[in-house]
């Protein structure tokens, strides 16, 4: 990434210094608009590694469900002793879908066939906090 800003802080350094009939005002805009990118890049970097330790304050993880059927199915999740509403992740065939941040703890699934409402596979999954668990449909 650092030699990201370098290659951008070298090529928009060339194309304003590079130029013969430059005013001071065009060089100042051009160091003003590489100061702006930078801040920019930086605060995206920022928001990246603290949503990693959001995790830990949340105590939460993510779980993703990921459909090898041939079969549209929902995935009913939900916390074993909490009397919360499941989460709903409703799969198409050969695709994955992802519950972000829950609250970790055991919980219990349930595979549905959307189009006959048929229960395919009941478990139990320990989500562990900032875990990124992924569980295959087959």
């Amino acid at each position: 990434m650092k030699t990201g800003y370098i290659m951008l802080i070298l090529f928009l350094g060339y194309s304003v210094f590079g130029q013969e009939n430059q005013t001071i005002e065009g060089v100042l805009e051009g160091s003003r608009i590489v100061v702006d990118l930078i801040g920019v890049l930086k605060s995206n970097d920022t928001k990246t590694r603290n949503a990693t330790y959001d995790c830990k304050k949340m105590k939460a993880a993510d779980v993703c469900f990921v459909n090898k059927k041939e079969i549209k199915l929902e995935v009913e999740l939900s916390m074993r002793d909490e009397n919360q509403s499941p989460y709903v992740l409703i799969i198409s065939k050969n695709h994955k879908e992802c519950a972000v941040l829950i609250p970790a703890g055991i919980y219990n699934y349930k595979v549905v066939d959307s189009a006959s409402k048929e229960v395919l596979r009941r478990g139990d999954v320990v989500i562990k906090i900032c875990s990124h668990l992924s569980i295959g449909i087959e």
